[in-house]
């Protein structure tokens, strides 16, 4: 189970995922983490829902893109993007410096079970 504190190293990814607060600290609110997505962190992810969450994204540093319900936004520092349930919704990281956006699943759901195989 994680807490608060772990990081999830995605190595071959260029990406860690640092814990901020968990379902067990939020009382299931939410589930919270920082991302840092390194130089050869990739293009994109896939297209996915959450059909019980509302996921935001915050951008601390960097280029970042999300698409949300069929359109790309670009964020700026500073700058929110909120995914209602059950909407469509991915992103991608932009340029080749390091990005760290703040991530948000609302209400926390399973999230604290992640677990990462990398081969």
């Amino acid at each position: 189970m994680l807490k608060a504190g772990d990081v999830l190293n995605l190595g071959p990814l260029d990406t860690k995922f640092y814990i901020k607060k968990t379902a067990a600290e939020t009382n299931g609110q939410s589930f919270e983490m920082e991302w840092e997505l390194g130089p050869q962190a990739g293009l994109g992810r896939i297209i996915h829902i959450h059909p019980h969450a509302i996921e935001t994204y915050e951008l601390l540093q960097g280029k970042f893109d999300v698409y949300i319900n069929g359109n790309w936004k670009t964020l700026s520092v500073g700058e929110k993007a909120v995914v209602d349930k059950g909407i469509p919704h991915t992103f991608r990281k932009t340029g080749s410096e390091t990005t760290r956006v703040y991530n948000t699943h609302q209400p926390a759901m399973r999230f604290d079970q992640f677990r990462v195989c990398i081969s």
